[in-house]
């Protein structure tokens, strides 16, 4: 069995609604159902169900699609991770190398394992419990992110291990060692473990934080390394716990390391994440903008952290996203600053600036004023470019001329010069704006097509008499699908005059642009000119009807 014909299958035994509703409450609305979106911030509902044709559609953010997409976007999770989570539900069952499946089952549960024997060694060590709550965690915050640790020996791990796995299975999970004389050891040993989950909670990999240690060549972090659970460019660590509330708060704090995002959710600041140490990467951004469009950066204010907020907010604007930054001076950390002043990370939250003022702060500090100047043209002014709405653009060059004491009318003068290819934009979008007449035409027939057989067929041979080119029957409008269907058992009469006077606007269209092709044919096709003016002139008076709004044919056609 194919897997378009699993998807099929799991469609049919699992109702969209019935998935939709365990995250949304939702109401009927005509032949759909409605209520609050679940990915962005919103006071009335603009969040639609449509049962009968197993979609969902929201008219605010734009979401769209069928129950693998909502599971997807709402589980930050990929489409075959998805397949295998509806299929087990449904009882489908997928065509997967058996042998695959039990390989990655047995990792789960070794590094479940794993876990709790971490968690255990916690328990009875006074010392790594010491250090914990010396950094300001509550055994409740403990507890929840399953924080361990494993003592400093060889091979406490994989002697727990072995008693349920095989050699070859603890190996292949990272958390083992084997050398080149054959010795089996333990990756972590005399280090606090952070247990690092996938988007469903599951353990999925480690990083240990060396507890106690007077040589300077440890490494102060380790992290498991790639298996066929973990990726690390592909993992946020807390987002599994952060899902809700950035929905919730339509924003997303994104720190460096796990402590970091540990206190800031126990201070109340669930929607926090971590990049697990200052390198970030574009599946990772993937993944936040597919939460939330507003970022907030929050990485160590030391050089390493502006360095990393540099290239972060970089790539973030490139995908669009709105970047605030929590700003704070001295070389800490956000635990730090927490565990010494929480209402002063609240400050800081509270208090984000715009990604243009904080680069702004940073060009300020350099003192010779030449290099200020390149800074500000290198740094500022492109942000300052892509500000869309005059008044923003507006308030930010004031803001950067009183902080970089420029003269506001030079900056003006400096984002204005590219206004050639502004302007080129500009026609560029008007052009669209033309022709985005026909997905709109083509969305009410298709919604038609249902209360009238054979409509899309009559529209076809009716333009081909006039030699007027047809509709694409690929383009749809889900929007305007879904406004229809909404408004039609209500407003049925205003429906069908949507519709009458959206096909008349585009069928005038089509007609006076193939009046002008006509008419450029005069001059070249002398002998049939006859012919050609008829044609003109059959032109002109279906466009008069259709001006006085007397078109029999679009009166008729629902």
């Amino acid at each position: 069995m194919q897997n378009n014909q699993h998807i099929q299958e799991i469609k049919e035994r699992l109702p969209i609604e019935e998935v939709v509703s365990r995250y949304v409450k939702l109401e009927k609305s005509g032949i759909n159902m409605k209520g609050l979106c679940p990915f962005h911030s919103e006071k009335s509902p603009s969040f639609f169900v449509a049962p009968h044709r197993g979609s969902f559609m929201c008219f605010g953010c734009g979401k769209k699609g069928d129950v693998f997409t909502f599971v997807q976007e709402i589980e930050s999770m990929d489409f075959f991770e998805v397949l295998k989570r509806l299929a087990e539900e449904t009882g489908v069952a997928l065509d997967l190398s058996k042998s695959d499946i039990k390989e990655k089952k047995n990792t789960y549960s070794i590094v479940e394992k794993a876990c709790l024997v971490f968690q255990s060694h916690l328990q009875n060590d006074i010392t790594a419990q010491e250090y914990l709550t010396g950094r300001g965690l509550t055994q409740q915050t403990i507890a929840q992110f399953r924080i361990g640790y494993i003592p400093d020996e060889w091979n406490i791990l994989y002697t727990e291990l072995k008693k349920d796995f095989e050699e070859k299975e603890i190996l292949e999970s990272g958390l083992v060692v084997k050398n080149e004389n054959g010795r089996v050891y333990d990756r972590f040993r005399g280090r606090i473990m952070f247990p690092i989950f996938d988007s469903n909670g599951k353990v999925i990999a480690f990083t240990g934080r060396v507890l106690n240690s007077e040589d300077n060549e440890t490494p102060k972090y380790v992290n498991s390394p790639e298996t066929q659970l973990f990726s690390k460019s592909h993992v946020l660590y807390g987002l599994n716990f952060a899902k809700q509330s950035i929905r919730k708060h339509n924003f997303i704090i994104l720190v460096e390391g796990q402590m970091d995002v540990i206190l800031s959710h126990q201070m109340g600041y669930a929607n926090t994440v971590a990049s697990s140490g200052t390198a970030f990467t574009q599946d990772q951004l993937q993944m936040i903008s597919k939460l939330t469009p507003n970022l907030l950066l929050a990485f160590d204010s030391d050089k390493a952290g502006l360095a990393t907020t540099s290239k972060v907010w970089e790539m973030s604007i490139n995908q669009g996203l709105d970047v605030k930054i929590a700003y704070y001076e001295g070389a800490k950390d956000p635990a730090d600053t927490i565990k010494e002043n929480p209402e002063v990370w609240k400050d800081t939250i509270k208090k984000s600036i715009h990604i243009i003022e904080f680069v702004s702060h940073l060009v300020m500090r350099i003192p010779d004023e030449r290099k200020r100047i390149k800074a500000y043209q290198e740094k500022i002014l492109p942000l300052l470019k892509r500000v869309h709405t005059y008044s923003e653009k507006n308030f930010f060059i004031n803001k950067v001329a009183e902080m970089l004491s420029m003269n506001s009318a030079i900056i003006w003068s400096d984002v204005s010069m590219d206004q050639t290819v502004q302007s080129s934009y500009a026609r560029q979008y008007r052009d669209v704006q033309k022709v985005a007449r026909e997905p709109i035409v083509n969305s009410y027939i298709v919604f038609f097509e249902k209360e009238k057989a054979g409509l899309r067929t009559e529209i076809d041979e009716f333009m081909s008499g006039y030699q007027i080119p047809l509709i694409e029957k690929d383009i749809s409008d889900d929007k305007k699908i879904f406004e229809i269907e909404n408004q039609f058992e209500l407003q049925a009469e205003e429906v069908k005059k949507g519709f009458r006077e959206s096909f008349g606007q585009y069928l005038l269209t089509q007609i006076q642009i193939k009046n002008r092709e006509l008419r450029s044919l005069l001059h070249a096709n002398s002998e049939n000119e006859n012919e050609i003016l008829k044609k003109i002139e059959e032109h002109k008076k279906l466009i008069h009807s259709i001006n006085i709004g007397d078109c029999q044919f679009i009166n008729n056609m629902v």
